[in-house]
């Protein structure tokens, strides 16, 4: 057994300290409890660093702060919010494939620099609709299976029309209930 009344200090040197039980150990403070070095190895299990579960509970904030990198490496890596994640970065980068099960909301540009292939369909709710500067927008044919539409082989035809002779008629649809 070993007390102090107001402060206990342990010194050692390059050979370091080691504490051993067999059974459970706690560190308990009112205060904050402090560990550094040049590198914190935590452990857990009876296999060595490489077994077994460490478990972080805290009541209020986790925050974890690094000036180089922060790794979480592991076959599956879960994370779960109640409320909202939210990854604050200028750039996220997610290699391979990503799966997201629910709706995907971007405030902001969404770039693609590859093919956009959907089960589903495409809805526009904007006032803009779709802009495609450059690249082509190919759709089902929708009278003739197996064929498609190129929206761009739309416009050079209609383009390579002689506009002095071009009348267009626009009707309204006429209400089929009466």
């Amino acid at each position: 057994h070993i007390s102090a009344g107001t402060k206990l200090k342990m010194q050692s040197g390059s050979g370091g300290a080691d504490i051993t039980t067999s059974g459970d150990m706690g560190i308990n403070s009112t205060g904050r409890v402090s560990i550094g070095g040049a590198e914190i190895a935590i452990g857990s299990g009876t296999g060595g660093l490489s077994a077994g579960r460490v478990t972080v509970v805290t009541e209020n904030d986790l925050f974890f702060e690094s000036d180089e990198v922060i790794t979480h490496h592991a076959p599956y890596i879960n994370t779960v919010a109640d409320t909202q994640n939210t990854l604050v970065s200028p750039l996220t980068l997610m290699t391979n494939d990503c799966h997201i099960q629910g709706d995907l909301r971007v405030q902001g540009n969404l770039h693609v620099e590859g093919d956009i292939v959907t089960s589903g369909n495409i809805a526009c709710n904007g006032s803009t609709g779709i802009t495609i500067p450059n690249g082509d927008v190919i759709i089902d044919h929708p009278t003739v299976p197996g064929t498609s539409i190129s929206l761009k082989e739309v416009e050079n035809e209609l383009n390579s029309l002689d506009r002095t002779a071009l009348v267009v008629t626009v009707t309204p649809e006429e209400d089929d209930e009466d």
